[in-house]
């Protein structure tokens, strides 16, 4: 928002509940409303928060993100035919999809695609975040190419987040990002474990909090090389800690970036990442480093020696990863994203 809302006249943000509701204003026109308890009122409380916010300020837009179990979208559907509004939809990525982590996420993929087939017919456009894996999925349940946005999601601040020379690499490997199933933590700790048998000094930081933050703390008890950081203060801090490592890792189920990766390579990192979301676009073997095509920890491990083993390589796939990055700078990333959305504003 700190950049998207300069576009904008005002911007009303209708979010899930919170302990403590209460509205309040970020940029001086961007106005939050959370909506009321309970996960299974939430399309309701969508209709009769948006048909308040829609009589008070008339916007021209009604934008959801469509995730988990749907029930922000199908109230927004609501809100659309009741109010006429052009719809559009946000799809950041699919849970379980291409991969599921476990029963929630294969139950999500299954509510998400049934959803989306049908409010696509609904929608004026749908927002997808990356070309390799949303564009196709969504073409099978019948979205029109026409309707499609391809807008990326990852605003990279490339002041902050750059490749700095002489810094002391102190890790050999990184892994940034929510401590929840989707993440593949067990299988970036197993190739970890392959690593050392190759390479017994191997190191690796890990940085993140979530719900498998007790199961992580229990498996490092028994591990060596590894250190784990629940959070930094700052980007700055953030950017200092990718700068002192040689590779980021993704061992992700299912994304739509993740943005922390094109954070590390804009930090001149190679990565090392499942074929998730927009890894297929941004990791190419040999060139910014490699993907795991079969999600398992040897493949990973190999992948991982190969570019510690090869200066070269390393070397190249570093600075191509540094490069493609810029791609992503946060100002240009922001004005086409609003530029895409204006360019829907009845007129």
């Amino acid at each position: 928002m700190r950049g998207f809302h300069r576009y904008w006249t005002r911007i009303d943000i209708l979010c899930p509940h919170v302990a403590e509701p209460r509205a309040h204003t970020l940029f001086e026109n961007v106005y939050i409303h959370p909506l009321g308890a309970g996960a299974v009122l939430r399309p309701m409380h969508v209709v009769r928060q948006g048909v308040r916010v829609l009589a008070e300020h008339n916007p021209d837009l009604i934008v959801v993100h469509a995730y988990g179990f749907q029930l922000l979208t199908l109230g927004a559907m609501a809100l659309a035919r009741r109010t006429r509004r052009p719809l559009v939809l946000e799809v950041h990525h699919v849970e379980g999809y291409p991969k599921a982590a476990g029963f929630r996420d294969y139950a999500q993929r299954r509510v998400t695609l049934a959803v989306l087939r049908y409010a696509h017919k609904l929608a004026k456009a749908i927002r997808i975040v990356n070309r390799a894996q949303l564009g196709p999925l969504l073409r099978t349940l019948g979205v029109p190419e026409e309707k499609l946005r391809l807008l990326y999601s990852v605003y990279l601040d490339t002041k902050v987040f750059h490749p700095v020379e002489g810094v002391t690499k102190s890790h050999d490997l990184i892994f940034v990002g929510r401590l929840v199933p989707n993440k593949g933590l067990g299988m970036i700790l197993e190739a970890f474990i392959r690593l050392q048998r190759k390479k017994s000094d191997a190191t690796m930081l890990m940085v993140g909090k979530g719900s498998m933050e007790p199961w992580l703390k229990r498996r490092l008890a028994g591990m060596r090389g590894i250190s784990h950081v629940p959070r930094f203060p700052t980007t700055n801090d953030l950017a200092r800690a990718y700068t002192s490592a040689r590779i980021v890792v993704c061992g992700s189920t299912a994304e739509g970036g993740p943005r922390v990766v094109l954070e590390g390579m804009a930090c001149g990192l190679p990565a090392v990442a499942t074929p998730v979301g927009l890894m297929e676009e941004v990791v190419r073997d040999g060139d910014t480093g490699f993907l795991v095509q079969s999600w398992s920890a040897q493949e990973m491990a190999d992948k991982i020696c190969c570019l510690l083993e090869d200066e070269t390589l390393y070397k190249r796939c570093a600075s191509n990863a540094a490069q493609l990055a810029l791609q992503f700078e946060y100002e240009q990333s922001i004005e086409r994203y609003a530029m895409a959305y204006r360019a829907l504003v009845p007129q």
